[in-house]
């Protein structure tokens, strides 16, 4: 009689180990992170991690990264779907604003510059230094 392993329910608790087995490329590491970050439920019998299938595809889930629409090719600007976003738009505007500030702070350096005073002596070339020989007598 041939033995055929079952797949695995995924509200089965398994250890830390055996559930990231079931995942190319996660570790037990990284398991135990997103459970301090608060984005895998974990349990905690015996001092032992477990979790299930199900908890580590809502981690995923959370974990998820939106894609970014495309704002160039071919496409009329009023035809483009506007999305509502408190992040700032990436493009020429982030470069705008880059060179405003390395303009601002440059400006800034020039005015430090002209107002500040040289601290410097006139003439910084070394003069000979006389040397002055002690003579030390050890007593015991």
């Amino acid at each position: 009689m041939s033995h055929c392993e079952q797949p695995t329910p995924k509200d089965k608790p398994l250890r830390l180990a055996d559930a990231a087995g079931h995942f190319p490329g996660l570790s037990v590491a990284a398991l135990r992170r997103e459970a301090r970050k608060g984005t895998l439920e974990i349990y905690r019998v015996a001092n032992k991690d477990w979790t299930t299938l199900a908890a580590i595809e809502r981690m995923f889930q959370q974990c998820l990264v939106p894609t970014k629409a495309h704002t160039f090719g071919c496409v009329r600007p009023e035809e483009i779907p506007l999305v509502a976003s408190s992040k700032t738009q990436d493009g020429s505007l982030k470069t705008a604003d880059d060179k405003l500030a390395l303009d601002a702070a440059l400006a800034s350096v020039k005015r430090l510059k002209e107002s500040s005073r040289n601290t410097s002596p006139a003439n910084t070339r070394r003069r000979d230094a006389n040397a002055l020989c002690l003579k030390f007598a050890w007593r015991m």
